[in-house]
């Protein structure tokens, strides 16, 4: 509670208090007016009923212009008269002046000393000078209704000339005239106006109401040239917006950002329209959004961001995604042999997709540049849900697609968790690299993704991994941990190792990784990484003990011949570092 939007209650409350205890000692004021002839219950009855009266009047103008301001907003939504500090105050005044003269109705019977006359001229001024200010706060209240009814007309009335006129494709052909229109400059002065007044039900109305605008404009999203200036015009809005947002910490203007952006790639995959006629809302989100988030400084609102990014990339897989048949570039790229081109509507929709999942990409800048580790790791392990709904619940796509996706959102994931690790935001590997295991073992058993698809998330995940051991950030504790959970992918193929070749060669390269990292560990600082090269003998004793749980592997025959041999030409060394400085003689 702040006590500060009270103060006029409590100056009032005081002064009164004062004069009482004080006013029989000095005299404040000269009878002037010949007060004394007056009845006191009469003057301060009078007073009273009357501040009641107005006060009564004020609070069924707030309500009725709530009501109203339901009915034009929504539902959900209305305009915050209780919000401007005047009517706040106002309100105050109200009720102290009340209590002050219902405290001086029931306590002077006559003005026959000075502080009953001195108590009388105060309630009297205070009556005077509230008469005198209930009409600006009646006028704020109703002013507030008509400005925002005013808003809300011109946002319904926006054309392609409002957005032409501050779009850059307005000097583009000289021969296609447009009317100049200053709507969106006068909306974008009324919602900063919001914006700096905390007034977020105001701003958040008239945005809406002009993305209705815009979605109804573009109808179906099939006119590119259309679609370029009303999408340049409108992230011309939110990007002068956001600025005002920024220098009032409003973080939640960003929220409304993503929500719009959501709804808009929504209504292409409700109407199939082409994603390339989106490259104005991509170029907004990869460029300007991530800078203005910088300047912002805080990562409030990119929780949403990542939920509206997986709605938009849902709603467009189901119900906008090109066929695998009509790639043929990305056919040809798994299969051997002469295919067509792929149709430019095919190729540029599938950009689009792949688009929408590189927005998670630029959220992950943001927080390594913003040190949001928690940000981090929800984006990572959106990537890996995201991974699993693509491969196990999206019935539409080909196994390419799916693969496609798959490592290529992967290996970004891996990384920019390298990334994370060099620019110090995390010191080890633990909770930088979120390790997919079970979601990759599962994509090996059941064979449905092609074997390059998993050699190039198994390679690179590995290889980042090498990286890391190098600068001796990877965590190597195999009671958990990254090396655990990277090797447990191969531990989980052992069972299947003579019954599906992917798993075979899953093995053969998890034997040849750990191999790798022995000899690069001793033919550098074996002391430095004692604990490290332990660590990668107790992996290999891990694949061995498995291994030999299953009765079909022999120790003397492969594959667990060539790992037995493996773990007995570790070197023994302790992870115990020496102590004491000086030896004790013997």
């Amino acid at each position: 509670m702040s006590y500060k939007k009270y103060y006029l209650l409590f100056i009032l409350v005081l002064v009164y208090f004062l004069i009482v205890i004080f006013a029989n000692y000095i005299d404040f004021l000269p009878d002037l007016l010949n007060i004394q002839k007056f009845n006191p219950k009469e003057y301060f009855g009078l007073i009273l009923s009357s501040i009641s009266s107005i006060f009564g009047v004020l609070m069924a103008v707030i309500i009725l212009t709530i009501e109203f301001s339901k009915e034009k907003l929504d539902k959900n939504k209305y305009i915050g008269s209780l919000d401007n500090q005047l009517i706040i105050n106002s309100i105050h005044f109200s009720i102290s002046l009340i209590s002050l003269s219902f405290f001086a109705y029931v306590s002077i019977d006559e003005f026959d000393d000075s502080k009953g006359i001195t108590i009388g001229y105060y309630i009297g001024l205070l009556f005077l000078i509230y008469i005198y200010s209930i009409f600006p706060v009646i006028k704020k209240i109703v002013g507030k209704s008509s400005q925002i009814k005013k808003n809300i007309e011109l946002a319904n009335l926006i054309t392609i000339e409002s957005f032409n006129s501050v779009s850059k494709y307005r000097y583009k052909d000289e021969s296609q005239s447009f009317e100049n229109s200053d709507t969106l400059k006068i909306l974008k002065k009324e919602i900063d106006k919001y914006i700096l007044n905390n007034d977020i039900s105001s701003y958040e109305k008239i945005n809406d109401d002009i993305l209705k605008s815009v979605l109804k404009l573009i109808a179906k999203g099939d006119d590119k040239e259309k679609c370029d200036i009303i999408f340049d015009g409108l992230t011309w809005l939110w990007r002068e917006n956001s600025k005002t947002a920024i220098r009032a910490n409003d973080s939640q203007y960003f929220d409304f950002i993503w929500y719009s952006i959501r709804d808009i790639y929504k209504h292409f995959a409700e109407n199939g329209s082409n994603l390339l006629n989106l490259q104005e809302i991509s170029l907004f989100v990869s460029l300007d959004l991530k800078n203005l988030y910088i300047k912002l400084g805080n990562t409030i609102s990119l929780t949403t961001a990542l939920d509206c990014i997986e709605i938009s990339f849902n709603n467009n897989i189901y119900k906008n995604c090109p066929s695998q048949e009509d790639l043929k570039e990305l056919i040809r790229s798994y299969e051997k042999g002469d295919f067509e081109d792929t149709p430019f509507y095919s190729s540029m929709q599938w950009s689009g997709i792949k688009e929408i999942l590189s927005y998670i990409t630029t959220i992950c800048e943001i927080a390594i540049k913003l040190s949001d580790k928690d940000l981090f790791e929800e984006c990572n392990r959106r990537l890996i849900t995201i991974c699993t709904h693509i491969n196990f619940h999206f019935d539409t796509l080909g196994n390419y697609q799916k693969g496609f996706l798959t490592w290529n959102s992967l290996t970004t994931s891996f990384y920019l968790s390298e990334s994370a690790l060099k620019q110090d935001l995390y010191e080890t590997t633990l909770d930088c690299f979120d390790v997919p295991n079970y979601f990759i073992s599962r994509l090996i058993e059941n064979q449905t993704t092609d074997e390059r698809d998993i050699r190039v998330i198994l390679t690179t995940l590995g290889n980042h991994l090498i990286n890391a051991l190098k600068e001796k950030k990877l965590y190597t504790n195999y009671e958990f941990g990254t090396l655990k959970d990277f090797c447990l992918i191969g531990i989980h193929s052992i069972k299947n190792y003579n019954k599906n070749s992917l798993d075979k060669k899953t093995i053969d390269y998890f034997y040849k990784y750990l191999k790798y990292l022995k000899i690069y560990i001793e033919d550098n600082k074996i002391e430095e990484f004692s604990k490290e090269y332990n660590d990668i003998k107790r992996a290999v004793s891990h694949f061995i003990n498995v291994f030999k749980s299953f009765d079909e592997f022999n120790t003397n025959e492969k594959p667990l011949k060539k790992w037995i041999k493996l773990q007995n030409n570790f070197k023994e060394i302790s992870n115990e570092k020496e102590f004491g400085f000086i030896k004790w003689r013997i």
